[in-house]
C-alpha cells in the first residue's frame, strides 16, 4: 500500500457513525472502538480521540483513544481492541503506531495502555518493537470461551455437559420463565449485579446503576443491547445484558439474587439467550471473559473439571472453544512513573499495603 496516497485524519468527536459502521461491519472490531461506548464511557470522564486513515475517501484503519484525567498522575489513555485494519499490512502497522506515539506525546499523556484486537497477535509484536511492555498488574480480560453458533442446536447441546443439559431440562420443567426486559427494569438488574458481585467478593463493574442506563440509552437505537430476565412465579431471579455486535453476540453482564439455586434459572436464561442469537444471525457467543491461567491449562490438556471452579467453571460447561485473546501492554514516556508503576507500585501491591490497581483505568 502507498502511505502517500493515505489520509490521515484525528478527530475528538463524539459521535461518528461512519467509524462505528467500519468498526461493525467492515474491520468486524469489537463494540469498545465505537463512538456509541465512548458516549456512554463520557459519563465517567472519558473523552474521544480517534484517527482515522481514508484511502479514496473509504476508511482502510482507525482506532479510538479514551482519555481521561487522573489526579496525582495526568492523562491516561486506553486503546481497547485496537487498533484495526482491514488488510494487515506492515507498512501500515508501523506508522500507525508512530502516528499513536506521536499522539502520546501531542496530548501529553502519562500512561497508555493498548489491548489489540481478538486474534490479532501480530499487531501486539509490533508494539513490542516500539518499547510497550506486557501489562502484568490491570486486570484487563484476555481469554475468553465462546460457542460457534453455526454448528446445529444437537452438536451445541451434545457440547456441554450433561448435567448442563439436564439443567436447561430441569429449569423448564419447574416453572422458569426467561422473558426480555426494558429500561424500567434496569434498576432492578443493576441490585442482582451488585448481589453478586457482594457473593464472589468483587467490585462492581460498572460501579453505577446510570453507566448501564446510559448504556441502554446509546445502543438500543442500533439494536446493539439485549436484556433477559428469569423468573419464577413472576419474581425475578437473575438477568442478562448481552451486546450484540457484528457477528458476536456478547453476553456482556450478568446478575443473580442467589435464590433458588436448585432450580437451575442461570442455565436455562444462557441457553435462552444462546437460542435468540443463533436464531438472528450471530455467529458467535462470547462469554466474554475467563481467567487466563485457566485457559492455558485447558488449552495444554487439563480437564476443565479439574481447573476451573465458580463462573468460569459454570462458562466453560457450555461446551464452547477457549481462545487467548491479544495481552494488553502499556507505554509510559516519564522514566520516573515508569519505575514507580513497574518497581514500586508492583511491590506494595504485592504486599498488599495498596488495593488492587493503582487507578481504575475503566
Amino acid at each position: 500500500m502507498d502511505l502517500s496516497s493515505l489520509d490521515l485524519r484525528i478527530s475528538t468527536e463524539l459521535r461518528d457513525d461512519a467509524w462505528d459502521r467500519f468498526v461493525e461491519f467492515e474491520a468486524n472490531g469489537h463494540f469498545e472502538q465505537t463512538s456509541r461506548w465512548a458516549e456512554v464511557k463520557r459519563e465517567g470522564g472519558w473523552d474521544p480521540l480517534r484517527i482515522i486513515i481514508y484511502n479514496n475517501g473509504e476508511i482502510v484503519a482507525g482506532c479510538q483513544i479514551l482519555i481521561r484525567l487522573i489526579p496525582l498522575i495526568g492523562k491516561v489513555g486506553n486503546l481497547p481492541k485496537g487498533p484495526l485494519f482491514i488488510k494487515n499490512n506492515e507498512n501500515l502497522i508501523d506508522f500507525f503506531i508512530q502516528k499513536i506515539k506521536e499522539l502520546i506525546k501531542k496530548y501529553r499523556i502519562q500512561f497508555f495502555i493498548v489491548q489489540a484486537p481478538d486474534n490479532q497477535n501480530l499487531i501486539t509484536e509490533y508494539f513490542k518493537k516500539e518499547g510497550f511492555k506486557r501489562n502484568t498488574f490491570l486486570n484487563i480480560p484476555n481469554a475468553t470461551t465462546f460457542i460457534d453458533l453455526s454448528e446445529p442446536y444437537r452438536k451445541i447441546l451434545s457440547s456441554m455437559t450433561r448435567n448442563f443439559r439436564y439443567n436447561i431440562r430441569f429449569a423448564q420443567r419447574n416453572g422458569i420463565n426467561i422473558r426480555e426486559g426494558n429500561k424500567n427494569e434496569i434498576s432492578q438488574f443493576f441490585k442482582l449485579m451488585l448481589e453478586t458481585c457482594k457473593r464472589q467478593a468483587v467490585k462492581p463493574s460498572p460501579s453505577s446503576e446510570s453507566f448501564i442506563q446510559k448504556l441502554w440509552e446509546v445502543f438500543s437505537p442500533y439494536k446493539n443491547i439485549k436484556f433477559f430476565l428469569a423468573e419464577y412465579k413472576k419474581e425475578i431471579l437473575s438477568g442478562l445484558i448481552c451486546i450484540p455486535f457484528g457477528k458476536v453476540f456478547y453476553a456482556w453482564r450478568f446478575g443473580w439474587s442467589g435464590k433458588y439455586e436448585d432450580l437451575r434459572a442461570n442455565h436455562l436464561l444462557h441457553w435462552k439467550a444462546i437460542q435468540w442469537a443463533k436464531e438472528n444471525g450471530y455467529k458467535y457467543y462470547d462469554f466474554m471473559v475467563i481467567k487466563r491461567i485457566i485457559a492455558e491449562k485447558i488449552l495444554k490438556g487439563a480437564h476443565f473439571y479439574s481447573v476451573a471452579k465458580g463462573q468460569d467453571l459454570f462458562k466453560l460447561s457450555f461446551g464452547g472453544e477457549i481462545a487467548l485473546l491479544p495481552e494488553a501492554y502499556f507505554y509510559i514516556k516519564n522514566p520516573i512513573l515508569r519505575f514507580i508503576y513497574t518497581k514500586v507500585y508492583g511491590n506494595l501491591r504485592d504486599i498488599k499495603i495498596l488495593g488492587k490497581y493503582p487507578f481504575k483505568i475503566f
